[in-house]
C-alpha cells in the first residue's frame, strides 16, 4: 500500500498537469489532444494545434498565450495547496494526501530551478545531454508537445514576445 501511496501521484500528476495547459486552449476556443501519460520519450504532451494557430493565439492575447505554459505550474501549485487545506481542516487522511503533496511541490519547486539553472546550465555540464537528451521535437507539427518546458517557456515569451520560433525546445 505504500508503494501504490507513492507510485500513484507520478501518474495522476501528470493528467491534472497537461490538462491544465489544455484547458487555457479550450477557453481560446483551440481544439487540442492531451496525451497526460508518459511517453517513450519521458513526456506528458499536450499537442494537435498546429503553428499558425499558436501564432494567432500568441499576436492576439498574448497574456493568455504565456499562462498557457505555466498552467500546469499552477495545477500543481492549486492541488498540494487543496491537499494541505484538506489535510489542516482534518477532512481527509493525512497518509493518503502526503505522497500527492509532496510530488506535487517537489514539481513545482524542480520547474521553477529548472528554468534558473537552464539557459548556463547547458554550457556548463552538457546539461541537454542528461536531462532531454530523450526528448525531441517531432517533425510533425500536429504530433509536437505545445508546451516544451513550462517556466522557460513562459520567460521565452515574456522577453520575445514577437519571435518567430512558437514551440519551446525541450
Amino acid at each position: 500500500m505504500v508503494l501504490l501511496n507513492f507510485t500513484w501521484p507520478s501518474f495522476t500528476m501528470a493528467v491534472t498537469h497537461e490538462e491544465w495547459h489544455r484547458s487555457i486552449l479550450t477557453n481560446q476556443g483551440i481544439g487540442s489532444i492531451s496525451q497526460p501519460f508518459f511517453n517513450l520519450k519521458g513526456a506528458a504532451y499536450v499537442r494537435g494545434v498546429t503553428d499558425n494557430t499558436l501564432k494567432g493565439f500568441r499576436n492576439n492575447d498574448l497574456t493568455s498565450f504565456i499562462r498557457m505554459y505555466t498552467a500546469g505550474i499552477e495545477s500543481d501549485y492549486m492541488m498540494a495547496r487543496r491537499s494541505e487545506q484538506l489535510a489542516a481542516c482534518n477532512m481527509d487522511t493525512v497518509s493518503i494526501l502526503y505522497p500527492d503533496f509532496i510530488m506535487r511541490v517537489l514539481m513545482t519547486s524542480g520547474y521553477e530551478e529548472l528554468a534558473v539553472f537552464y539557459e548556463g546550465a547547458e554550457k556548463r555540464m552538457n546539461f541537454s545531454d542528461i536531462f532531454i537528451q530523450n526528448i525531441q521535437k517531432e517533425d510533425d507539427e500536429l504530433e509536437r508537445d505545445i508546451v516544451g518546458m513550462n517556466t522557460f517557456g513562459a520567460i521565452h515569451w515574456i522577453f520575445y514576445p514577437d519571435a518567430e520560433c512558437i514551440i519551446s525546445v525541450r
